[in-house]
């Protein structure tokens, strides 16, 4: 493993790059599949598997407005198989579930005292679902693309108790 980090703190925000590669020896990878109608897990041994990616991650506090703080992080992962005797026609692909591409913001609002609103959005590219790079789609049992959109109102009432409502996935996104 390999990791390189910068940090700079500004007056109103802290901006993080990273730089990152990971070699893994005889990665296990476990996966289902369905067997005359049975879902079975199995474990395959994948000999090599390397990872390199970089992330940029911008924190802010009271931007644009007083008690507006608003943090975006974007990542870029290439996790390719490189050796696998038991399935040759894997090396070289993307490994499954780990998306290319993964994007996240959140922006909180501190509206009164004890009062915050925040809101969110995620974003995932489109991974492989299967070891072999065969399987990408948006249906049951695929790893999909995903754009999620959160927000939630929260109340400090006490120094131990929060209490907050909100709605998950506001764009109702089929992931």
């Amino acid at each position: 493993d390999a990791n390189f980090i910068l940090r700079h703190e500004f007056e109103q925000a802290r901006v993080t790059g990273s730089v990152f590669y990971q070699d893994v020896d005889d990665y296990i990878f476990s996966f289902e599949r369905l067997d005359q109608g049975v879902k079975r897990t199995s474990f395959m041994n994948i000999e090599r598997v390397r990872q390199t990616g970089a992330e940029l991650i911008v924190e802010t506090y009271d931007w644009l407005a007083a008690g507006l703080n608003v943090d975006f992080n974007v990542a870029y992962i290439d996790d390719k198989i490189l050796k696998n005797s038991l399935l040759p026609a894997s090396e070289g692909k993307q490994f499954p579930r780990i998306p290319y591409w993964r994007i996240n913001s959140q922006a909180r609002y501190q509206l009164a005292q004890g009062w915050r609103l925040s809101g969110g959005v995620r974003y995932a590219s489109r991974p492989n679902t299967n070891l072999d790079a065969t399987q990408r789609g948006d249906t049951f049992g695929y790893a999909s693309e995903q754009f999620i959109a959160d927000t939630r109102l929260s109340w400090q009432a006490n120094e131990s108790t929060e209490l907050s409502v909100g709605i998950d996935n506001i764009n109702n996104d089929q992931a």
